[in-house]
């Protein structure tokens, strides 16, 4: 996350030690965008970010590190807040979507696109896809995730496995089958059953009787 223009980067990684060269992979891409140098990184203390490997790599490239203390997750706080609001908005656009669990990081990234493209307060309400690039954001990509979406395939190409053109129906969404707590109820019958109310009386010679 760039603490200037607050913009976002999800890379998936299986095991911590790809941490490393992710972060080659992010620099470079980084600072060929913007013709501009990483200067700092913050990241915990964890050993992904703390091998010698690292370390040295960033001595040689001029990045002074910032390191947060063990258990004090505040001193990094915007990025530990929006890894939460990554995983709220994934579990939501899946939820609405009808998708399972497997599609989890396809709904991260579709978070993070679009978090990138929201106003900031902080930012005087300008995304941070527009501090980043110094450019208006093109909103006309946009569509609902999950909806359906056609492929269409010029007559002369349809031998191919080639899609030209994408036609999206924002209106359906075919794999959600989720029904709300108020119209499953709707088509439930409850069956009322009067229970006798028993006196003290004869509450007493029930028990004496299973004594």
């Amino acid at each position: 996350m760039d603490d200037f223009s607050r913009k976002v980067w999800v890379y998936f990684m299986k095991q911590k030690s790809e941490v490393f060269a992710k972060f080659k992979e992010w620099k470079t891409e980084t600072e060929n965008q913007t013709g501009r140098k990483i200067k700092y990184l913050r990241s915990e203390n964890g050993g992904e970010y703390t091998s010698n490997e690292f370390t040295d790599y960033c001595k040689q490239e001029g990045i002074t590190r910032h390191f947060t203390v063990k258990k004090n997750p505040q001193q990094n706080g915007a990025a530990k807040r929006m890894n939460r609001t990554l995983m709220e908005r994934e579990r939501s656009l899946r939820f609405h979507a009808g998708l399972p669990d497997s599609f989890w990081a396809e709904a991260v990234n579709d978070a993070s696109y679009l978090i990138n493209r929201s106003p900031y307060t902080v930012l005087d309400f300008k995304s941070a896809e527009e501090v980043w690039f110094e450019k208006p954001v093109d909103y006309s990509k946009l569509r609902v995730f999950g909806c359906s979406a056609y492929a269409h395939i010029p007559s002369d190409e349809r031998k191919k496995v080639v899609s030209r053109d994408v036609v999206f129906d924002e209106t359906t969404m075919p794999l959600n089958k989720v029904e709300s707590s108020r119209e499953k109820k709707d088509d439930v019958e409850i069956e009322a059953i009067k229970i006798p109310l028993i006196s003290s009386d004869e509450e007493a010679t029930q028990v004496e009787q299973i004594e």
